[in-house]
Formats: structure tokens, sequence, C-alpha cells
């Protein structure tokens, strides 16, 4: 496996879910970090996700080994850098990088990270301002991949007419 980021970081996944070797966060933090030292985009991420919810939190290393990621455009890695900026979490509390961000990783078509963008057009969180039509567009996009709160938001967009006409029967469709 010396050499192969990809096979290194599908064999941590697999001691990290434990699907065909005993379960073993050890043993998927060193296959993840051999990935990641690589330059393996996924592996970075798997690491900054090992840091962020794994046994030794330390959000400011998460955030460093999800920059590595997202710098290679890996779009959970861009999600995730967001959420650390939105809370400030191992990073300075910025809402304009969180909406950078985590457009990125929607851009991509992660539906969470499509619903999350729209939250923060509609709040204007990190942009110019409040933007409801832009929400409406992002919670479309998260509601046709099956994100139920997207569909419940654009259910009620277009019952108040909030970004999008006023539209009972579509409202009632989502």
């Amino acid at each position: 496996l010396h050499r192969h980021p990809g096979a290194q970081c599908n064999l941590g996944t697999l001691y990290l879910c434990g699907q065909g070797v005993e379960r073993n966060y050890e043993r998927a933090a060193e296959w993840f970090l051999k990935s990641a030292l690589q330059g393996y985009a996924l592996g970075q991420c798997n690491m900054g996700t090992l840091y962020r919810y794994g046994t030794e939190r330390d959000c400011r290393k998460a955030a460093e080994w999800y920059m590595k990621a997202a710098d290679q455009g890996e779009p959970n890695a861009c999600w995730h850098l967001g959420q650390l900026y939105r809370g400030g979490d191992g990073v300075e509390h910025d809402f304009v990088k969180a909406a950078s961000w985590i457009r990125k990783a929607a851009e991509q078509g992660l539906q969470g990270a499509e619903r999350e963008y729209a939250e923060f057009c509609s709040k204007g969180l990190g942009i110019a301002g409040p933007d409801c039509a832009e929400a409406a567009r992002w919670y479309r996009k998260a509601a046709e991949q099956g994100d139920a709160e997207s569909q419940c938001e654009l259910g009620f967009m277009y019952r108040t007419g909030l970004g999008v006409p006023v539209d009972l029967a579509e409202s009632f469709s989502w």
C-alpha cells in the first residue's frame, strides 16, 4: 500500500467502520494519516473529522486538515471548514469565510451544504444581506435531493411568498 494514498484512505475507512476487520480507531487514524501526508484530499478530510469528532478532539488541528483538503476542492472538507468558521471552533468566528466555504461545498452538490448555504442566504449571514430568492434556489437544490428540512422551508416560502411567488399548490407539494 506504500504510495497508494487512495487505498490507504480506504483501509482507514474499513478500520473506522469495522468492515471486514475489527473496528480500530487507532489503525484508522494511522492509515488516514499516511494517506493525508501524501496530499490525498479525502485522507486529509478524514483526519480533520477525526480531530473534530474523535477521541482526541482538537478543532484547531481539524481546521488545519480541512483547509488542506478544502484547498483541493474536497466538498466535505469545504463544508466542515465553513462550519468551523461559523461557530468559531478552532478558527476565528467569521461568517464571510463560513459562507464562502459552505457555498463551495454546495456548488458541488453536497445536500447538507446546500441547505446550510440557503440558511445563510435567508438570514444574510456572511453575504451582503438577506436574499430570499437565492435562499429558495438553494433550498430547492437540497429539497430535490430529498432533504426534508429544505422541503419544509421551500414549502413555507411558497406559502408566504418569501423569495418566490405565492403558490399554494407548489407549497403543498413540498
